[in-house]
């Protein structure tokens, strides 16, 4: 289980340091692991073996291993600038000093953590959903003018949990 983990954590990083593609940043492994590219830069089969003796099976299996424990470290915001400086044009024209619009970061939220803005305000438990939503919530508390009622009729919570530290 140790390797698997360390496949984890390396094929992360790119997520961790913002690296524009992401997982698939073009020097990653993890896109021989899922078949995107005949490049071979590691040897693929030992791990995707630990998952399935068929390979499809394996990959599919690799592929959720991958997103379901993903580290996207929402709570320390790491992102926060990213976000913020891919909007900030788009709203130099926004009366409010330091205000940006909360469609155009809900946009940005979902572009960085590879969900629809379909998925952001349907009601789940999925990791990623979860953490697009309190990224959401409270990047907008801090730099949107909008109420935290609006904020949680667009995603489909209730208003108190806007309203709490622990979205």
């Amino acid at each position: 289980m140790y390797l698997l983990n360390l496949v984890r954590y390396i094929h992360q990083n790119p997520l961790k340091i913002c690296i524009a593609d992401g997982i698939e940043y073009e020097w990653s492994s993890h896109v021989e692991y899922i078949n995107k590219t005949k490049r071979v830069l590691a040897d693929k089969e030992f791990v995707l073996g630990l998952f399935s003796e068929d390979k499809r099976n394996s990959i599919k299996r690799y592929i959720n291993f991958i997103d379901i424990e993903e580290l996207i470290d929402i709570s320390q915001m790491k992102n926060e600038e990213k976000v913020l400086d891919k909007i900030k044009d788009k709203n130099e024209s926004n009366q409010l000093k330091n205000k940006i619009s909360y469609e155009d970061l809900k946009k940005e939220v979902c572009k960085l953590i590879r969900i629809s803005e379909e998925e952001i305000v349907r009601r789940n438990r999925v990791r990623r959903c979860v953490d697009a939503r309190k990224a959401l919530a409270i990047l907008s508390k801090k730099y949107c003018d909008i109420a935290n009622r609006e904020i949680a009729k667009d995603l489909n919570l209730s208003e108190p949990s806007i309203s709490s530290s622990d979205i």
